[in-house]
């Protein structure tokens, strides 16, 4: 059996790599409360949301190697909880197969307190009934077939479809494990719910004949890629800020602004920055965007006619916008050409819930705007280039640049 470890140990790993996948779809279709699956972070996975998180364990066994007992199950549950998490922190073990049972066939998610067979082996630890109370257990044997049943019914595409849009996120899932072994624990990488829709809609057009949606058709928008970082040498001298300098770490953090943008969002639905050429207005706007990822599916436009609307509002709708899983549309820079269009989709956004729009502007272009008191305006001042030097320099010695 010596001989035979490579083996389970890679069987072990392609478990835990569909877990995670499967786990980021059943986010995505909204049968889990979690925002995004972070693969190889504080623990095998943490599932996280926009104020805490989970910390996992995913175990697999093999039949021949007989059911997993209360016992393994226990200890598996006390190096889960050693020195690990923090005090808000919530717990899950994941199983292939149920305690005791060599095979098993349905999904499962229980209260740990729901196996007091293992309960039992956990007498004496510390803190027990705490500990307990925030731990879970789920049962699942076959992680992709699960996923690959919730991806056809949300996609509407065939079984065989599914499985291609899996084995994308399977992909996705192995290379951000790969990212986080060598990222410090505030900078780990995970997939969230706006990532898997720009994964399912980057496939979308090369696994159906059928017509898509005509506002990606068009090119009127593209879903936003969180994924992608760009570390863009030339960035402090001028560069226009991007989605993928925010996942690189370059553009500098404005939190104040960012809490101010986040919560026009909330309130109004529709935010619009705004300030003088240089101050930093598309560097809020994206690092606001990447902050709100793991709930909102981002998507930017390109080009906006006011007849084209229409065509964003029927592709909110067939992502099934709503507002607790809202669609959002970015307009960097209204100024250019987008004004006319912008307007139009802001009386959208404000009569149909689920939608968000985030847009930036020139200070000099703002005014002209036809009812541009519908958005919640945030104003951009300063230039940050002296100040996002500064924390990259910190960033590359290994500094924690927030302190200063």
């Amino acid at each position: 059996m010596a001989t035979r470890a490579g083996s389970h140990a890679g069987r072990g790993f392609r478990y835990q790599d569909a877990v995670a996948a499967s786990l980021a779809v059943e986010n995505f279709v909204g049968q889990l409360g979690y925002g995004s699956v972070v693969p190889e972070g504080g623990d095998d996975l943490e599932l996280r949301t926009a104020s805490a998180r989970t910390l996992a364990q995913v175990k697999s066994r093999r039949d021949h190697m007989g059911p997993f007992s209360a016992r393994s199950v226990a200890g598996f549950v006390t190096k889960m909880w050693e020195g690990k998490g923090l005090p808000g922190d919530q717990f899950l073990l994941v199983l292939e197969s149920n305690v005791g049972e060599r095979r098993t066939a349905i999904r499962q998610l229980q209260d740990l307190s729901a196996y007091p067979t293992v309960v039992a082996q956990l007498k004496g630890s510390k803190g027990l009934a705490g500990l307990i109370a925030r731990t879970k257990v789920l049962v699942l044997p076959d992680p992709r077939g699960s996923a690959v049943v919730q991806i056809s019914a949300r996609q509407a595409c065939t079984a065989f479809e599914a499985e291609m849009y899996f084995a994308d996120l399977l992909g996705v899932v192995g290379h951000l494990s790969d990212d986080n072994g060598t990222r410090a624990e505030n900078a780990y990488l995970g997939l969230a719910v706006s990532d898997v829709q720009q994964r399912f809609d980057a496939l979308q057009p090369l696994l159906t004949s059928a017509l898509v949606e005509a506002a990606l058709i068009e090119g009127l928008c593209s879903a936003v890629d969180f994924l992608t970082s760009d570390e863009a040498p030339l960035f402090y001298l001028g560069v226009d800020a991007q989605a993928s300098h925010v996942a690189a770490g370059l553009v500098v953090e404005r939190p104040e602004l960012r809490a101010a943008v986040l919560q026009g969002l909330e309130s109004r639905r529709n935010a619009l920055i705004h300030g003088a050429s240089g101050s930093g207005k598309s560097a809020v706007l994206w690092d606001v965007a990447y902050a709100s990822r793991h709930a909102v599916r981002w998507f930017q436009v390109h080009r906006l006619p006011p007849t084209a609307v229409s065509s964003l509002v029927q592709l909110a709708r067939s992502r099934r916008a709503t507002v607790d899983a809202p669609v959002g549309f970015i307009i960097d820079d209204v100024g250019r050409g987008f004004s006319e269009g912008w307007t139009a989709l802001t009386a959208e956004v404000n009569r149909t819930p689920g939608l968000l729009l985030l847009a930036s502007i020139r200070e000099e272009d703002r005014y002209p705007l036809v009812d541009n008191r519908r958005a919640a305006q945030v104003k951009v001042q300063g230039d940050d280039t002296l100040a996002e030097r500064v924390w990259r320099e910190l960033r590359d010695r290994g500094q924690d640049a927030r302190q200063f």
